[in-house]
């Protein structure tokens, strides 16, 4: 009753205090409506009543009073409605509410944004990876995945680093990356597509090999010693009585070995150094 005297009398700030107090949201989203119509027959209107600023003040009351009530969903209806980006930022700035922060600047196409100054700073390394994916910053988003693959491959689960472990999510974060990697050329992709093998265990020594050649073309240090790694890894795992035993190290091709599987001094040598 007393929402309806103030409007009457074009009160608009009493009206909205009341309804915002007594819970009457749509009451006051009603108002609003009616009011709005008003300036469209009448320009300049609500700038004369100060109708934006009312208007304002009110779905922040309305936001919070769903805030308070722990009903996000609720919530974010009215902050969706706030006039600029920046006063549903600071809204939401000033509560703590990251994840729905996150949520707004996605909705807004503000990828960069929500990547590097909101996901970031929660460590939510995938979802910064996706929003760069979704910026085109397809570099930063591969490197993010792969590097995550590549520290949880080493230290998941309390393991003692090398060599490489597997996990549920391992493949399809693989596959994540690689297809971020596509999109900055056929060249990065070839060369991601051999890291993205080197992190995934390998048994067979002539691919390690191969890997190794592939990762030398390419300049990539860190998938040289991925393949090294693995090669050291396959002499160590192996009983030193099952080495084959050269009268001379210099009358051999080690490579040759290797592609053999003919491990031996002379190859554990020659990938150490």
């Amino acid at each position: 009753m007393a929402a309806q005297v103030y409007a009457r009398g074009s009160f608009f700030s009493d009206c909205l205090n009341v309804c915002a107090k007594g819970g009457l949201l749509d009451t006051g989203s009603h108002y609003i409506q009616c009011w709005k119509q008003n300036e469209r027959a009448d320009p300049g209107w609500a700038n004369s009543h100060d109708l934006y600023a009312i208007e304002q003040k009110f779905m922040e009351n309305c936001a919070l009073n769903y805030f308070d009530k722990n009903d996000y969903r609720s919530m974010m209806k009215f902050v969706r409605a706030f006039h600029s980006i920046d006063l549903k930022r600071g809204f939401l700035q000033s509560l703590n509410l990251p994840d729905e922060l996150l949520e707004l600047e996605e909705e807004s196409g503000n990828f960069m944004e929500a990547a590097v100054n909101i996901a970031k700073t929660m460590g939510d390394i995938l979802r910064e990876a996706d929003l760069l994916g979704k910026a085109g910053e397809f570099l930063d988003a591969y490197e993010l995945v792969f590097f995550y693959v590549f520290a949880k491959s080493l230290w998941s689960g309390g393991s003692k680093a090398w060599p490489l472990k597997q996990f549920t999510q391992k493949a399809g974060l693989l596959g994540k990356a690689l297809t971020f990697a596509k999109e900055v050329s056929s060249s990065f992709y070839e060369l991601a597509s051999t890291k993205v093998e080197l992190s995934n265990k390998h048994d067979n020594i002539f691919e390690i090999v191969n890997q190794l050649k592939s990762s030398r073309i390419h300049s990539s240090i860190r998938g040289e010693i991925l393949c090294l790694w693995e090669l050291l890894d396959s002499h160590f795992r192996l009983n030193s009585s099952k080495y084959v035993w050269q009268d001379s190290m210099f009358d051999v091709s080690v490579e040759g070995m290797i592609m053999k599987n003919q491990l031996s001094v002379e190859t554990l040598f020659c990938c150490w150094c």
